[in-house]
């Protein structure tokens, strides 16, 4: 009797072959994009970071109506360099609380030392997401890991004067200011709300200094300073983009530099889907 193993084992893999082949043909890539007030998206440490739907005494203020569903969140990291053993008349209206800061970014295009590589224009907006204000952040009250902000930045305000240790103390721990979220898919998109101006000394700074990490792998630095002679924002800024990402589990993190500033608006993730799961979604997806 002749063994028909080997030939059951090729029609197996001829099998498995047609069956991989019909799944990807009958996948598609879906733009999934979620605002800055979706509650999934991580804020640290919650007081350096600042919806502008919540007051906010020295934030930026960019007219809402160029943010992606008029929202964005407020991000600093402040370096104090003045306290009360530099200059003992600080006013208590002088003095902030934190060690967080804002970030700092640059309109090129960042790609990461891997094989990734982007569009030439990255995707834009084509979906909606949940507004709703349960995001991990100080909307509703101000901890002391951040900034103390109100809506307008106060007269003789100095956002680097604190009541507690500054940089030259040795207790002084600088606390990193990061924002964060988990994705499943194969790309991945930035965005916020760019300052052109130029700060002026003593104030909330307007330069945007980001690093971004990726699965633990680290990408090349987003940098912007403003400049002096303009005003305003830019709008919907893409920061940061990689592609060409398993169709997996990631975590993306965007950390802002010492006395920087980031806008963050929202961002796009590409997410792989079967024909039916496409067609079922009518291209709309809700996160």
């Amino acid at each position: 009797m002749r063994n028909s193993r080997p030939g059951c084992f090729a029609f197996l893999i001829l099998l498995y072959n047609w069956w991989n082949e019909s799944l990807i043909a009958h996948a598609s890539e879906v733009n999934v994009t979620v605002d800055d007030a979706d509650p999934s998206i991580l804020y640290v440490p919650s007081g350096s970071w600042h919806s502008n739907s919540a007051p906010c005494a020295i934030c930026l203020e960019p007219d809402s109506s160029l943010a992606y569903q008029k929202t964005f969140h407020d991000g600093t990291h402040i370096i104090p360099t003045v306290d009360g053993d530099d200059l003992p008349s600080l006013s208590s209206s002088q003095r902030s609380t934190s060690t967080g800061n804002a970030a700092t970014s640059s309109a090129s295009s960042r790609i990461p030392t891997s094989s990734t590589r982007a569009p030439s224009q990255a995707p834009r907006p084509t979906t909606q997401t949940t507004t709703q204000d349960n995001d991990h952040d100080d909307d509703d009250g101000h901890g002391n890991d951040g900034p103390s902000h109100t809506r307008r930045q106060e007269e003789n305000f100095n956002p680097f004067a604190t009541s507690k240790f500054d940089a030259d103390d040795p207790g002084f721990v600088d606390q990193a200011v990061f924002v964060q979220y988990n994705f499943t898919g194969t790309a991945i998109y930035i965005y916020c709300l760019l300052p052109e101006a130029a700060a002026p000394p003593n104030t909330m700074p307007t330069t945007v200094n980001l690093t971004f990490t990726l699965d633990d792998q680290t990408f090349d630095p987003y940098h912007h300073t403003g400049d002096s002679s303009k005003s305003g924002f830019l709008s919907n800024v893409n920061v940061f983009f990689a592609n060409g990402l398993s169709n997996a589990p990631h975590t993306v993190r965007v950390d802002i530099g010492p006395n920087s500033v980031f806008l963050f608006d929202y961002l796009v993730y590409t997410q792989v889907q079967s024909t039916a799961d496409a067609e079922s979604s009518n291209t709309d997806e809700y996160v």
